[in-house]
Formats: structure tokens, C-alpha cells, sequence
């Protein structure tokens, strides 16, 4: 398997995916696949909370999304998953250090279990460096 080193962070992509970097974004997708991840780093001065996750959140947590909480690797995460406009979204918020990891997945509503259970253990794998 291959790890993608991010700033801070790195992954493990599951076999066939391919990933593709551009600025601050890493994309990953399966050519034969439905939907996208993609990941994005913010940084800030001091350690990340879980009030400044729920706060980077609160847009979503507001219009009645149900979030989960959980820790792993030894990082604070924070998700939810929502449907818009005929699409299915899932969001990470993963705190590490200074910085934040925020992940989306996406996909039309009518495939999101396609490769979701994909998608989740990609996502596990996430680690600071």
C-alpha cells in the first residue's frame, strides 16, 4: 500500500484508488467509482478543541445534521452525513495538533453505499506525521 504524505498528516489510499494533489487539496477517487474524497488542511495558532471542531461544523450541526464524535489514531474527529439536493455528503473534522483535517465524500444519494464502507476505512487510516 501507498501512504500519501500530507502537511502534517498522511493516509493510506486503498488499492485502485488514485490520488491527484493540487494547492492545499488531495482528491481521491476509484476511476470505476461514484463519489470523491478530498482533503484540505487548515491551520491555526494554538491546539485544536473540540469546540473549534463543532464550531468549523456548527453550518451543518445548525440545519439539524446529527454528528458523531470518536477518537482515532489519538486524534479527535468529529462527522456527519447529510443529503442535498439529490447528493449524499459526509464530512470528517480531524483535529491534529494545530491544524485541522477537513474531509468530504460525496456521491449521488442513490449510490452512497457504493463504496462508503471504502471511503470509512480510508479515512481511519488518517494519522499525524
Amino acid at each position: 500500500m501507498t501512504v500519501h504524505d500530507g502537511n502534517g498528516w498522511k493516509i493510506t489510499p486503498l488499492s485502485g484508488w488514485v490520488l491527484e494533489v493540487e494547492g492545499n487539496i488531495s482528491t481521491l477517487y476509484h476511476p470505476k467509482g461514484v463519489g470523491a474524497i478530498q482533503i484540505s488542511k487548515y491551520s491555526k495558532d494554538s491546539a485544536v478543541t473540540k469546540a473549534d471542531l463543532l464550531d468549523l461544523a456548527s453550518e451543518h450541526i445548525e440545519a439539524g445534521a446529527n454528528y458523531k464524535e470518536y477518537e482515532e489514531n489519538f486524534l479527535k474527529v468529529l462527522t456527519f452525513a447529510f443529503g442535498h439536493d439529490g447528493e449524499f455528503w459526509q464530512h470528517w473534522y480531524i483535529a491534529i495538533s494545530s491544524g485541522v483535517l477537513f474531509i468530504t465524500y460525496n456521491c449521488d444519494e442513490a449510490d452512497r453505499e457504493v463504496e462508503l464502507e471504502q471511503v470509512k476505512s480510508m479515512v481511519a487510516t488518517v494519522s499525524a506525521t
